[in-house]
């Protein structure tokens, strides 16, 4: 019916734009979708997440440094890696996870998120996001697939975690990164 939005629609080749961005396997011929363009997420509850957004509001806590915050299909929320402001290193580890968490909740819920915009799975690391360790681009945004690689064994340990914490009506844990920084050492 509109002829210029169809042929917008489709790239040299016969390619459909769906906003998705793929990897094509040579060998098998298979597209593995690795990203989204827009960085809008339905959740496993179908509600839709954008998680730059909430970064945007989380980032304005007095305890966060950075953050991070991922959506995955298969989550009925976000979960999110936290560098925590300096005044918080040398605490005890459970009170900055416990402060962390409980922050996050109560800036979410201040500024008008919904339930599954909060991240219910949280990531502790020390490590800041910097263009030398590759966590940001040379325009000082997030390299979220770098970000991915980086921490998410964290984040699903931490999305586990925090399903298992609702089943049984126990607070969600936050999870201190086991991620390697550049030089091999723990980051947190």
């Amino acid at each position: 019916r509109n002829k210029a939005a169809t042929e917008k629609a489709f790239l040299p080749g016969g390619w459909y734009r769906t906003g998705d961005i793929g990897e094509l396997d040579e060998r098998t011929g298979r597209m593995r979708i690795v990203d989204r363009l827009k960085h809008v997420v339905k959740t496993a509850q179908g509600e839709f997440v954008s998680p730059e957004t909430v970064e945007n509001v989380l980032s304005s806590s007095s305890l966060v440094r950075q953050i991070y915050v991922c959506a995955n299909p298969l989550w009925p929320a976000t979960a999110a890696v936290v560098v925590p402001v300096e005044s918080l290193r040398g605490r005890d580890v459970a009170d900055v996870h416990a402060a962390v968490r409980k922050e996050l909740v109560r800036v979410g819920l201040r500024e008008g998120l919904q339930s599954w915009e909060i991240p219910r799975g949280v990531v502790v690391s020390w490590e800041p996001f910097a263009e030398e360790n590759g966590l940001l681009t040379p325009t000082a945004k997030k390299a979220r697939r770098a970000l991915d690689r980086r921490y998410g064994a964290d984040l699903r340990q931490a999305m586990e975690g925090a399903d298992a914490a609702g089943a049984t009506g126990v607070p969600a844990p936050v999870v201190e990164s086991t991620a390697a920084d550049p030089e091999g050492l723990p980051t947190a």
